[in-house]
């Protein structure tokens, strides 16, 4: 079951039905985190699909925060489901990274008994969890939600610095074309 869940989870992530995805794989979590070990690597990869719906998510908020909403919804109601999704995938991307620290430990204190560790499997376990943990601190500092992304190009004026803008207004450092 948790494996048709994990399928279901991609399918829905491939069809970009974010929330949908996520309980696909809340449900699959659910199901191995009850089975398998804490170091499994299975665990690891829920942790960064989920954190992956969760940046997808926070990006879909992040436009909608800019734009006027059909539903109705303020921008400053996007705005918070932007920091609320940065939240979720910081919080998967730091389970993750958890995940593999266990794995990692597991592979490096194996007892006499134990078969030696494996060494590509510890190399990309190390792989891994370096990029993990990068993903952690690129999702710490929450941005600024109503403040356009990088290398945006506004039209009018007020734009923030470091911004290219077509129009008036300009503070310094900005680009005025």
């Amino acid at each position: 079951l948790a494996e048709v869940l994990e399928y279901l989870g991609e399918v829905q992530m491939e069809n970009e039905m974010w929330t949908e995805a996520v309980a696909e794989y809340e449900r699959c979590l659910g199901i191995k985190t009850g089975l398998l070990a804490p170091e499994d690597r299975q665990l690891a990869h829920i942790h960064y699909q989920l954190a992956t719906c969760a940046v997808a998510l926070m990006e879909n908020a992040r436009q909608d925060a800019t734009q006027p909403q059909p539903d109705g919804r303020s921008p400053e109601e996007a705005a918070q489901a932007e920091v609320t999704h940065r939240a979720k995938a910081r919080e998967h991307f730091a389970k993750a990274a958890e995940v593999l620290s266990l794995k990692l430990e597991a592979l490096t204190t194996a007892t006499a008994g134990d078969a030696p560790p494996d060494a590509e499997e510890k190399e990309l376990v190390v792989e891994l969890l370096a990029e993990v943990r990068l993903k952690v601190e690129e999702h710490a500092e929450p941005s600024n939600p109503l403040a356009p992304s990088e290398g945006v190009t506004t039209i009018g004026f007020g734009a923030p610095e470091g911004v290219t803008t077509i129009g008036f207004g300009a503070p310094e450092g900005v680009t005025t074309i």
